[in-house]
């Protein structure tokens, strides 16, 4: 509430002023010796002599930076002196001391426990990358570049995550197993040289889903699956045998009955 207040140290009259704004000013009044921190400065000598005797006088202390060498003074107290092991006479110079070898290797072993680096896929240019769990880019250039084009995903990103992830075996109806009897599983020459072995197909491409924004759960769904030669597969490149309104279809009718067959 607002009224009229006098200063009881310095007299001065008030008009119209609310208490708070009253009681800062008699605190911190020139004439009061007793409040604020003025009080720290006037005790008593008894007080002051005890501080001395424990701790000794503040003296002035001529100190080296222990960075660039440079003089300068400190105020301590006599028998705490001195106060710090090294002595900087800047900010600057304190921040800047020379990292020690064992420092380093510190450094690194704390960083090496938080951080475990493992093989991703930048999600920008789709190559393959050693980062750790909360990078998404194998680069800088790649993290600007996705900032600036953000529904941008890379073709080897969005085929990674349209592989097929289900086993042939919990659907034994839908596919011809007859054909892998004949031909035998596709292999690379290095890995069993069977070239015109079977593989496992995407009816709608993967090529055609990137190009028209088709969500990956689509194009790896075992709807969209078919046992194919692996020289017909690579023939057949990104032309598709089903419209994405009938795998669609096909999709709700598989869900329907492996869920009931489920439940």
């Amino acid at each position: 509430m607002k009224e009229d207040r006098t200063c009881k140290h310095c007299l001065a009259l008030f008009k119209d002023i609310e208490g708070k704004v009253f009681a800062n000013h008699v605190r911190w009044c020139d004439k009061n010796v007793t409040n604020g921190d003025k009080g720290s400065l006037n005790l008593s000598r008894v007080g002051q002599k005890r501080f001395n005797e424990k701790l000794g006088e503040k003296k002035t202390f001529t100190m080296h930076c222990q960075k660039c060498d440079k003089t300068f003074d400190v105020i301590e107290r006599e028998k705490k002196h001195p106060e710090r092991d090294v002595y900087f006479c800047s900010r600057t110079c304190s921040n800047s001391r020379a990292m020690t070898d064992e420092k380093r290797q510190h450094l690194k072993n704390i960083w090496s426990e938080r951080t475990v680096y493992h093989d991703k896929i930048c999600l920008f240019c789709g190559n393959l990358y050693n980062g750790h769990n909360d990078s998404k880019f194998c680069s800088r250039s790649c993290a600007a570049k996705a900032k600036c084009n953000p529904d941008r995903e890379s073709l080897t990103y969005y085929r990674f995550r349209c592989q097929f992830k289900f086993n042939l075996k919990d659907y034994p109806e839908e596919f011809d197993f007859s054909l892998i009897e004949k031909y035998g599983w596709y292999s690379a020459k290095n890995r069993g040289n069977n070239l015109n072995g079977i593989s496992r197909d995407h009816i709608i491409s993967v090529r055609h889903g990137y190009e028209n924004q088709i969500d990956p759960s689509i194009i790896s769904h075992p709807a969209n699956c078919q046992l194919l030669r692996h020289n017909d597969n690579v023939s057949k490149n990104k032309k598709c045998s089903m419209t994405i309104d009938e795998l669609l279809e096909k999709i709700q009718k598989w869900n329907d009955r492996y869920n009931q067959m489920g439940n």
